[in-house]
């Protein structure tokens, strides 16, 4: 424990970490001073919307009256007319939600007899159908203006949304790297005594806690701003979306923990991954700047456009990658996700599948970088023999 204890010291002494903790802070802290708004809610944006639906409604309900080739359209339209005045003048939250739920059971309803009276898909009627019967379970109290107003549970479900893990991810080099070179330079009291194997699994516990603490502490002051303003918050507030075609329903807790367990596993990946190529590469600079490439082409090759177009994701290659799983806004959504968008179209991510694939390959890079050292001993001790032996 000392050596982690004075690692971590000289860390908190080094102002890069600290620069880093204000960068990342300042980001993450984007909905405090640049207000998102949620996907759903009663207001001026969303009573003109209405507005326009109970217009368009009222017209092509005037119009079946006065045309009898329609007349078998009149009940249709009349009710479609009704439902859609009632969402225009919902005076609540509860109550617009209410008469959305009734819209789109309506809507299904005519679906299945063959009937179709709405603009959208099946799927994206069932996934609106999920959002509005849960939000209209939950009242008036979760009628936010803008992200200001976000409670902690929901503020930290919608970290997501704002700017993406991958800073956060790819922070874990940087820290990485300031361990390497405070260990390597020897900075550390009795540094000399502890044996390469031993050091190796120090030196990466170390990185694993720091990076993991940075990025704790880069979320906690917009966390800590919407705690003290506004509460704790709803734990059931739904997130619904679509992801290759299946519709995911999960509450904002749910989506908060799981977004930050990923990032947190991700972080533990990339900062084993960089201690592996150290362990393989003798010459810190080299070692240094080739971990810094892998690092950062791993972190950001999710970005790249066609890497989730594979149409079959459950024989392909891709599920067993750890960058796969980088981007937590494609496996647990984000607050304010509008229902019906469909944030991948073939590949379907589980949060659990993440976790289990990132902790696998961090272990096997644990055990790769292990038993680099080891085999770097074996030989080291062959060459001073052989040495010894001409000598």
């Amino acid at each position: 424990m000392w050596y982690i204890k004075s690692t971590l010291k000289v860390l908190l002494k080094n102002p890069i970490i600290w620069i880093l903790i204000i960068i990342l802070a300042a980001i993450f802290a984007a909905p405090i001073y640049e207000p998102l708004r949620p996907a759903w809610i009663l207001d001026e944006i969303t009573r003109e919307q209405s507005k326009e639906d109970y217009e368009n409604a009222k017209t092509n309900y005037e119009f079946a009256l006065k045309n009898q080739s329609f007349a078998q359209n009149l009940e249709t339209e009349k009710q479609l007319f009704e439902l859609k005045k009632n969402i225009y003048e919902s005076t609540s939250s509860t109550e617009y939600f209410e008469n959305n739920v009734m819209l789109i059971q309506a809507e299904l309803y005519h679906f299945q007899s063959g009937r179709s009276i709405a603009s959208e898909s099946p799927y994206d009627l069932q996934a609106k159908l999920l959002y509005c019967v849960a939000m209209s379970s939950l009242g008036d109290a979760v009628n936010y203006p803008n992200s200001q107003n976000y409670p902690f549970i929901e503020m930290g479900a919608s970290l997501f949304e704002v700017r993406t893990p991958l800073l956060l991810i790819g922070s874990a080099i940087i820290v990485s790297l300031l361990v390497h070179f405070t260990t390597d330079e020897k900075k550390l009291l009795g540094i000399t005594v502890v044996g390469n194997t031993k050091r190796l699994f120090l030196q990466t516990t170390t990185s694993c806690i720091a990076s993991m603490l940075l990025i704790l502490a880069a979320l906690l002051p917009t966390l800590l701003f919407a705690l003290v303003k506004n509460g704790v918050g709803v734990i059931a507030y739904p997130i619904v979306f679509r992801r290759a075609g299946e519709i995911v329903s999960i509450n904002a807790l749910e989506c908060f923990l799981g977004g930050l367990l990923i990032v947190l596993c991700s972080a533990i990946f990339i900062t084993l991954c960089t201690h592996c190529i150290y362990s393989a590469i003798k010459h810190l600079l080299t070692s240094s700047l080739i971990a810094c490439a892998v690092t950062t082409v791993l972190v950001y090759l999710p970005l790249y456009p066609r890497y989730f177009s594979v149409r079959d994701f459950n024989t392909s290659l891709i599920r067993f990658l750890p960058m796969t799983y980088f981007d937590v806004r494609n496996i647990v959504g984000y607050l304010g996700i509008w229902p019906t968008l469909q944030v991948l179209k073939y590949v379907n991510l589980k949060p659990m599948a993440a976790l289990i694939v990132l902790t696998v390959w961090s272990f096997a890079l644990l055990l790769l970088a292990v038993g680099i050292t080891v085999l770097k001993q074996v030989f080291a001790k062959r060459r001073y023999v052989q040495l010894r032996q001409y000598d």
